[in-house]
C-alpha cells in the first residue's frame, strides 16, 4: 500500500508538473500569438495607409499632368521682374495706338505675400471720352493680372488738346524676385 501511495504521489506530481509545463508553454504560445497578431495588424494598417498615400500621390501626379498647360498659361498672367520695362513700353504703346496722351508716374511696389507683390503705377490719360473708355477697357484686359483703382474722370477746362482726362491707379501682380 505504501508503494502504491508513493507511486500514486509520483504520478500525481509528474502529472501536475507536466500540466504546469503545458500551461506555461500554452501561455507563452498564446502570448507570442497575441504579439504576432498585433504586429500583423500594425503591418496591415501601415500597408493600407501606404496604399492610400500611393493613391493620393498618383492622383496628385495625374492632376499635375492634366493641369500642366493651364498652369503654364496662368504663369504667364503674372509679371516677372525682367518684364517690367517691356510692360511699361506696352502701356505707352497702347496709349499711342489709341491716340490718347498717356503719362505714368509714381511707380511703387506693394507686397502681397512671400511669392507675389503688386506693381502700382499712376496713369493719367487725356483725349476723347469714348477713346478713353475703350483704352481703360484695354488696360483691364491686359495679358497680366491687373486691377484698376481710384479712377477719376473729368472734363477739361481747356478742351482744345484733351477734352477729357482720366487718372487711375493700375495694380499689376508680379512675382517677387528670389
Amino acid at each position: 500500500i505504501i508503494m502504491i501511495q508513493t507511486r500514486t504521489k509520483i504520478i500525481i506530481s509528474v502529472s501536475a508538473l507536466f500540466f504546469l509545463m503545458c500551461l506555461c508553454a500554452g501561455s507563452v504560445f498564446l502570448y507570442s500569438l497575441s504579439k504576432e497578431r498585433k504586429q500583423y495588424e500594425e503591418k496591415r494598417i501601415e500597408r493600407a495607409q501606404n496604399q492610400e498615400r500611393e493613391k493620393i500621390l498618383n492622383s496628385l501626379t495625374e492632376s499635375l499632368e492634366k493641369t500642366k498647360d493651364a498652369r503654364a498659361s496662368l504663369h504667364t498672367r503674372f509679371l516677372k521682374e525682367e518684364d517690367i520695362i517691356n510692360f511699361l513700353t506696352l502701356i505707352e504703346t497702347l496709349g499711342k495706338e489709341q491716340s490718347v496722351i498717356l503719362k505714368t508716374s509714381n511707380l511703387n511696389i506693394k507686397p502681397i505675400n512671400e511669392t507675389f507683390e503688386d506693381l502700382v503705377l499712376n496713369v493719367t490719360m487725356g483725349g476723347e471720352f469714348e477713346i478713353l473708355l475703350h483704352t481703360i477697357e484695354l488696360f483691364e484686359n491686359l495679358p497680366y493680372q491687373t486691377s484698376i483703382t481710384s479712377m477719376q474722370i473729368s472734363k477739361s477746362e481747356d478742351a482744345t488738346e484733351t477734352p477729357w482726362n482720366v487718372t487711375f491707379e493700375l495694380h499689376v501682380t508680379k512675382f517677387i524676385k528670389v
